[in-house]
């Protein structure tokens, strides 16, 4: 007489990164990668929200987890395996591309119109070697990357591609930033938010965020006393312009909301609240529990609202 066991799934705590999910969905979300590269004969490991892949020829590239899972949290489950599918073959089409544009990447000509900045999360950067990309920092906790912008993918530039052009770093980020501003769209609406009106920045593409680049431009963006700021992902920005003491307000609506929208992602940037004032940006620290917010304004800020009010 002979048995049969079904073999049970090993369980993977659920970690930090992906506490959106519960325990059964994130099993269901790490068996479909592992499926995935099983089917393609690779090597896999994973490592804080990375999971590590090695080919045939024994090189290593890294894939963040973190956006394909907030995609996967906001479809049905059975859409899952078609969406990580998806999503990890279209490394190999980018693959293919950027080999035959590194091929004349030593070209300013040519490669100037693909330059472009994108606003990251310091810790998605925290993975990736100083030494192999160019940023400058908007924020305390969001970076702006010189990148190439493909029809496919983005592309960190590498500091030994831009020696090769001969243009300053300076110069280059302008031409990305302007490059961006000519290709993309942003969506940029009137919003009514509890009992006060924001304005509200959207779009499907990556660069939504670098809507930080028009605030000394746009004059409905910025108050006469700044502006609260909030950049929960990569498709939204939330602008409240200071004109009275109603800010006090404000920040106890907007503080769950950019929260919120940070932990849905997809393309999470940051969960803080900040006062754009003068060119530069402050952080205006928080505690958030079911039942309280607290808030811990800097001293600046603070003379700013006593003049208020």
């Amino acid at each position: 007489m002979f048995s049969f066991f079904k073999r049970k799934r090993p369980i993977y705590p659920v970690p930090e990164w992906a506490s959106f999910f519960k325990q059964d969905e994130y099993n269901t979300f790490i068996s479909h990668i592992e499926t995935y590269f099983r089917k393609k004969k690779a090597e896999f490991a994973y490592n804080e929200g990375v999971v590590i892949v090695e080919n045939e020829e024994q090189e290593k590239t890294n894939h963040g987890l973190v956006n394909i899972a907030q995609q996967c949290n906001q479809s049905p489950i059975k859409e899952w395996k078609e969406l990580i599918t998806r999503h990890f073959d279209s490394f190999g089409h980018i693959d293919r591309f950027n080999q035959d544009f590194n091929s004349q990447a030593h070209d300013y000509e040519y490669v100037k119109s693909h330059l472009g900045v994108r606003l990251y999360a310091q810790d998605y950067l925290s993975h990736i070697s100083d030494d192999i990309i160019i940023t400058r920092r908007i924020t305390e906790d969001i970076i702006a990357m010189l990148v190439f912008d493909f029809p496919h993918s983005v592309s960190n530039v590498k500091p030994e591609q831009s020696i090769l052009w001969k243009k300053s770093e300076d110069e280059l980020f302008g031409i990305g930033i302007i490059n961006v501003k000519s290709n993309y769209q942003f969506d940029i609406s009137r919003e009514r938010l509890g009992d006060f009106d924001i304005w509200f920045v959207t779009g499907e593409h990556f660069f939504t965020p670098n809507i930080v680049f028009d605030l000394p431009h746009d004059s409905r963006l910025v108050g006469t006393y700044g502006s609260l700021v909030g950049i929960p992902h990569r498709h939204a920005v939330l602008i409240y312009p200071i004109e009275s003491s109603e800010a006090v307000r404000v920040i106890t609506g907007l503080i769950p909301v950019i929260n919120g929208m940070h932990q849905e992602g997809p393309g999470s940037i940051s969960d803080k609240l900040y006062w754009y004032y003068d060119n530069a940006f402050y952080p205006l620290p928080y505690t958030l529990d079911e039942k309280t917010i607290q808030f811990f304004p800097p001293e600046k800020f603070l003379d700013m609202m006593n003049e208020l009010q």
